[in-house]
């Protein structure tokens, strides 16, 4: 949710103030809210509310392995293009 109203608030689809309504497989609602434009690490950024209702339905577990090259994670190429 909050990747996605950046990315529209990016593309000029969303102003800041304004959001959308998302819906999983559950169709349980969810609705993002662009709240304002940010700066982080040198990057242009929007912070982003998100309403709704959850439950807890399960956990997660990672594991890093000695050597990852993406234990930090990594970053994605402006304009969501990988390199050809």
């Amino acid at each position: 949710v909050t990747a996605r109203v950046a990315l529209d608030v990016a593309s000029g689809a969303l102003a800041i103030g304004q959001g959308r309504e998302f819906r999983g497989v559950s169709d349980v609602p969810f609705v993002g809210t662009a709240l304002r434009r940010a700066e982080f690490g040198g990057h242009d950024a929007v912070i982003v509310g998100v309403s709704g209702r959850a439950h807890y339905s399960g956990e997660a577990t990672f594991i890093v392995e000695d050597g990852d090259p993406l234990a930090n994670g990594l970053a994605l190429p402006r304009g969501g293009r990988w390199p050809a």
